[in-house]
Parts: structure tokens; C-alpha cells; sequence
């Protein structure tokens, strides 16, 4: 809603008093707590006189604290939230869709440029609706996803990952400890068959294993066109394998665009490190600089 006449005529703009307002309106008809952080945040920016861009909730909320926040978002058609970062908040896959998905997609929000959604409790239907923010087809800005410890296995990496198939805006994917499985293989290549201008991709904790890791390296080798810089494949079970270590290594050599590997918490050998070595030395006898960090335990 709008307020009074501010500087030079112009209508004040009261949309985040309003939406705190709104918001604890709302949870006391539901009769459900208010949440703290929520609160404590708008509090401060109301004394700076600034609106809310950057919402931050790094506490349970569960999943009707998010659809009534939500529920504000939408009634007064906030024009402000840049970025969405929830932790630990157990929103589940109904504060997912009836929350964000729908304030996002029912108002067209283009604003929004990053989402982080770590350990919320949601699964494979979650995923379904944030692929669709995800579509090359609509007009979303989001450029940065980080939906780590989320058990959206397989299933929910498919929606993502066949969203990101023609995708030219995200930029960065952290899918870390999400039940995903060496039965990827097709779907990680998809996010890089085309014009993926992702620079930062993190698949941590996944049980990947040699095969499938092997063989995301070897397409990658081949794929010197893509953005991608940052490659974390930490604790993904591969290591002590020569065909691992051969695509690992063949892909060093020729996707220039890859500058940071992380490899820990894998079973990286001592012959395999000593020929990692050996490629890393003649790259620099050849004054080829493209590496910048390898993480190894």
C-alpha cells in the first residue's frame, strides 16, 4: 500500500512496514508463532530507512510460517526481494510451491537473482516447480540456485536439469548432499550441452562414483566452449581408478576453461597424484596457466 507524498510529490512508499505489519497479521490468525529473524531484519531496515532486498531466514519456520509470509508478499505485491536465502527453515515442498513459486510466477517477479534453499526439507515435487523459474521461456533473472541438503535424488536433478538444457542466465548450481546418484550421467551433461553460461557448478557429497564421474569428465574434456570455471566434485566416491583418472587428467589438459577442481574426501592414489603432477608440470613448461587451484586431501 501506499503512504503519504514523500519528496518532490512522489507517493511514499510504505511496502515494508506494510508487509511486516501484514505478516504477523497473518500469523496470529493462523495462530502460528512469528518468526524472529524475519522480524528482527525488517525492524533494521525500517531504521535505516531501506526496504527489504535481501530476505535472510536462518531459522525454523516451517512450512505455513512461509506460506503466510508469502501470503504478504503477494497481498501487497512486493517490488523490493532481490535474493531469497532460507537455512535450516524445513519449509517442505508446499512452503516451496505455495510460498515462493507462487509469489515469483503469480507476479512475474523479475528481480529476484539468487535462491538458496539449504536443508528445507522439500523433495522431487519442489524441484518440479523451481525448474520452472528455470525455463529458458519465461522472463526470470536467477542467476545463482543453491538447494544443498535437499534429498531430491535423481528425480528432482532431472527437472532441474532439463530446465537448465537452454538456460543463458544461471550462473552458479550447488546441488551438494542431494541424493544424487551414478545414474546422473545424462542429466549433468545436459546442463552443458548448450549455451550453459554456468561458472560455478558444486555436486559435494553425492554418491557419483567412478563411472559416471569418469565419463562427466571426459564430455567436459570435449567442451572447452563452456563458462565453466569452478568444478567441485568433493566426496563424490571416485579415485583409485584409471579410467577416473584419465578423463580427470584429459580434462585438465584440454577444457582451458576450468580453473579450480575440488577432489577431497575421494580416494585419490598416490600414482594418480604423482601423474597429476607430471600434467601440471608440462602445462607449465608450455606457459599454459589455466589452472589456478586443485583441492586434494
Amino acid at each position: 500500500s501506499k503512504g503519504g507524498s514523500g519528496k518532490n510529490g512522489e507517493e511514499e512508499d510504505t511496502s515494508t512496514p506494510d508487509l511486516l505489519a501484514l505478516y504477523k497479521s497473518y500469523c496470529k490468525q493462523a495462530e502460528i508463532f512469528i518468526c524472529k529473524c524475519i522480524e528482527t531484519q525488517i525492524n533494521l531496515l525500517l531504521e535505516e530507512g531501506g526496504n527489504l532486498n535481501e530476505l535472510l531466514i536462518n531459522e525454523y519456520i516451517g512450512e505455513e510460517g512461509c506460506i503466510e509470509f508469502a501470503r504478504a508478499l503477494k497481498t501487497i505485491n512486493y517490488k523490493h526481494l532481490q535474493s531469497i536465502r532460507i537455512w535450516e527453515g524445513q519449509i517442505g515442498n508446499q512452503g516451496v510451491i505455495r510460498a515462493f513459486y507462487n509469489f515469483i510466477s503469480e507476479y512475474k517477479v523479475n528481480s529476484i537473482q539468487l535462491i538458496e534453499l539449504i536443508n528445507c526439507g522439500f523433495g522431487v515435487l519442489g524441484c518440479e516447480f523451481l525448474s520452472r523459474l528455470l525455463n529458458p521461456l519465461s522472463s526470470y533473472q536467477i542467476k545463482i540456485l543453491t538447494l544443498d541438503h535437499n534429498n531430491i535424488g535423481d528425480e528432482g536433478f532431472s527437472f532441474i536439469a532439463n530446465a537448465l538444457r537452454f538456460n543463458t542466465v544461471l550462473t552458479q548450481l550447488s546441488l551438494n548432499y542431494c541424493g544424487i546418484s551414478n545414474n546422473s550421467l545424462e542429466d549433468l551433461k545436459i546442463i552443458f550441452e548448450n549455451d550453459s553460461k554456468i561458472e560455478r557448478f558444486s555436486i559435494q557429497g553425492n554418491r557419483i562414483e567412478n563411472k559416471t564421474i569418469s565419463r562427466f569428465l571426459s564430455f567436459l574434456s570435449d567442451r572447452s566452449d563452456t563458462m565453466l570455471e569452478e568444478l567441485n566434485l568433493c566426496n563424490t566416491y571416485c579415485g583409485s581408478n584409471d579410467e577416473f583418472i584419465n578423463a580427470w587428467l584429459n580434462c585438465i589438459n584440454n577444457n582451458t576453461t576450468i580453473h579450480t577442481y575440488n577432489m577431497r574426501f575421494n580416494t585419490i592414489s598416490t600414482l594418480e597424484f604423482k601423474a597429476m603432477l607430471k600434467v601440471l608440470a608440462d602445462q607449465k613448461s608450455k606457459k599454459d596457466d589455466h589452472i589456478f587451484s586443485i583441492q586434494l586431501d
